[in-house]
């Protein structure tokens, strides 16, 4: 299994921040547990693969991201169920955005699309909806 995403370091100037002493970094701890059976929960099964991922220190209202690949080791899952769990162990506080998780055998491969920016064209779907526009016209004219 692997997980793809971005984090960074983040405070508050409000409600009695700042929390994170200046030059922290975030810590992420991912913790792949078994989980026969597939029940809720929030991993206390026995542990298949375990990873930590660490930012870079930001200015207070700042996100400065990070991204990080984390192949986790599945194979030992008892059934094919696992509780994916995220901990942040330093940085007081921390951000994650765009995570990305992907069953495969190959470390790395999150099966992105070629060009992840790529968005589809508002030409095309409006040229499409205009063909079949076209197409129920002339079928209506042909009916009566």
């Amino acid at each position: 299994m692997n997980a793809r995403l971005d984090i960074s370091s983040i405070d508050l100037s409000a409600w009695l921040g700042p929390f994170v002493a200046p030059g922290d970094i975030p810590i992420f701890e991912f913790t792949l547990f078994d989980n026969p059976g597939g029940a809720p929960g929030l991993g206390s099964g026995t542990v298949l693969s375990s990873l930590q991922a660490s930012g870079t220190a930001s200015a207070q209202t700042v996100f400065d991201w990070t991204e990080v690949l984390l192949p986790l080791d599945a194979s030992k899952a008892t059934d094919g169920n696992v509780i994916l769990r995220i901990d942040l162990l330093s940085g007081g506080y921390a951000a994650f955005d765009n995570l990305r998780i992907a069953a495969s055998n190959t470390p790395g491969d999150v099966g992105d699309n070629p060009d992840p920016t790529a968005v589809p064209e508002p030409t095309t779907v409006l040229g499409l909806l205009a063909l079949a526009g076209v197409g129920v016209t002339a079928r209506r004219s042909q009916t009566t």
